[in-house]
């Protein structure tokens, strides 16, 4: 099973004795099973390798519901975690959307955060995770993606001849489809 024999750590005078020989015949099997426990042990320590039971504790003990992408939803919140970067903000914002292209967000003043998610991403998920994990001199503002076509679609050309697209993306951007 294993390629370690007991015999190889010990010096070559033990190694010769009859007796030596057969208590490492004897250990062999009981040390195989060591090592290989030792294995699982380290991992069991990484989240990507962890078997259903320790991600199991994990869950419990970061409070996450159990279901089909558990991995990376502990992984995600042990993410959560200072320093807080965009690019760490954009990857947590996938996993909770369910992959890229999901949430959009931009930095809309210098402390100002508005992130936009598409309609089957939820929007409290979202609210938490940034009440969670962003520095609490930055307000944030979560909303809809893509809801304006509701609202503009039901104005006239000429109402929409006097707008521009910055005072669309501005003003029109979290009004709710009626």
């Amino acid at each position: 099973m294993n390629e370690r024999k007991i015999q190889d750590y010990w010096p070559e005078i033990i190694r010769r004795s009859p007796c030596f020989k057969a208590i490492a015949e004897g250990c062999q099997e009981a040390l195989e099973q060591i090592w290989k426990d030792a294995r699982g042990l380290l991992d069991e320590q990484f989240i990507d390798s962890a078997s259903p039971e320790t991600l199991s504790r994990w869950e419990g003990m970061l409070g996450t519901p159990s279901f089909e992408n558990r991995r990376e939803a502990i992984l995600s919140r042990l993410r959560e975690s200072p320093p807080y970067t965009l690019d760490s903000l954009a990857r947590a914002l996938e996993v909770i959307a369910g992959g890229p292209g999901l949430v959009m967000f931009e930095m809309t003043e210098p402390y100002t955060l508005r992130v936009l998610a598409a309609a089957d991403v939820s929007l409290g998920e979202i609210a938490a995770l940034l009440a969670r994990s962003i520095p609490a001199n930055i307000a944030y503002t979560v909303g809809p993606l893509h809801t304006t076509q509701g609202v503009l679609g039901k104005m006239r050309h000429s109402e929409l001849a006097i707008m521009t697209h910055d005072y669309i993306q501005t003003y029109f951007s979290f009004e709710k489809e009626k």
